[in-house]
């Protein structure tokens, strides 16, 4: 037996026992083409069926049970906590299948996190009519799915980055008007576009440097993270579970509003946005620090 990793061979004599890693390996009738037999004991601590990338992806490679006689059947990949905790994360689910000509496939039954269907959730066409299919995983390591439907087969590619991911967008408006308004999305560094203008900055001093201006940091390009005091004692968000709505006067302009949405972490911002968005909750407040710890967001009540 040849150990792939490290080349090193062991070799195990008929009706003899070697250990190999924590298991051991028992040979018997080896002189015997029909019947011969490797027994593995101490396996309720091994898994046979999951591949593990170098940065902690976990993919459950289908067993001959789950394929023998099946139309199709699940690829699932797992990621890693932003901790590095081990097949613990957010997943994709890959239905695995043939074609109208027995060619193996990836069926457009490709979920996101369980429950986001290929055609909704998370899955987007990249233009209209495409057959080419992008989505990413609500999570912290955001790993990205591509689907091309273009041909009899369908392919599949999973890009697992492997550490937190991060994305310093905003959104800025045009203001009221009568029975529309205009929303435009712009960089942190685009100051000009936002400059008499509402904005909405999404994300929190350590990722957008609107954010930095309207706590009234000086030193716009340097980060200022959870954990610092200027942006705890400013806000209130000083802990994982934490996030704030703030609503100021636009320092870029005059006669024109600034609201800040963020959170400790990218998770806890992306539960604020929703939280201000869909949740049709109303605050009277120009300043609410909600607790993001919950299923649901509530104002923190210290």
């Amino acid at each position: 037996m040849k150990n792939v990793l490290t080349n090193d061979v062991t070799t195990i004599e008929d009706d003899g026992t070697e250990e190999i890693g924590s298991v051991e390996i028992t040979a018997s009738n080896l002189v015997e083409d029909t019947s011969a037999t490797l027994t593995v004991t101490d396996v309720l601590t091994m898994d046979f069926n999951t591949l593990y990338s170098e940065k902690g992806a976990a993919i459950d490679m289908p067993l001959t049970a789950d394929v023998n006689n099946a139309a199709t059947w699940d690829l699932v990949i797992t990621e890693a906590l932003e901790d590095g905790s081990i097949d613990a994360g957010e997943t994709v689910t890959l239905e695995l299948g043939f074609d109208a000509a027995d060619e193996p496939s990836v069926g457009d039954a490709a979920t996101l996190d369980g429950d986001n269907t290929l055609s909704g959730g998370n899955m987007l066409q990249t233009a209209s009519s495409s057959k080419l299919w992008v989505g990413y995983i609500a999570s912290d390591l955001a790993s990205k799915i591509d689907l091309d439907a273009s041909a009899d087969q369908y392919t599949a590619e999973v890009t697992y980055y492997g550490g937190q991911v991060y994305g310093n967008v905003y959104v800025t408006g045009a203001g009221a008007t009568t029975g529309s308004t205009s929303w435009t999305a712009v960089k942190d560094s685009e100051t000009s576009v936002y400059t008499s203008k509402h904005v909405i900055a999404i994300g929190g001093t350590a990722v957008n440097k609107v954010a930095r201006k309207m706590l009234g940091l000086t030193d716009l390009e340097t980060p200022v993270y959870g954990s610092d005091s200027v942006w705890a004692t400013a806000t209130g968000v000083n802990a994982i579970g934490k996030g704030i709505l703030w609503i100021k006067p636009n320092v870029y302009t005059t006669g024109k509003y600034a609201m800040l949405v963020a959170g400790y972490e990218g998770a806890d911002t992306e539960k604020v946005a929703n939280f201000l968005t869909i949740s049709g909750t109303t605050l009277a407040k120009e300043k609410a620090v909600l607790n993001t710890a919950g299923t649901a967001v509530v104002e923190a009540t210290a």
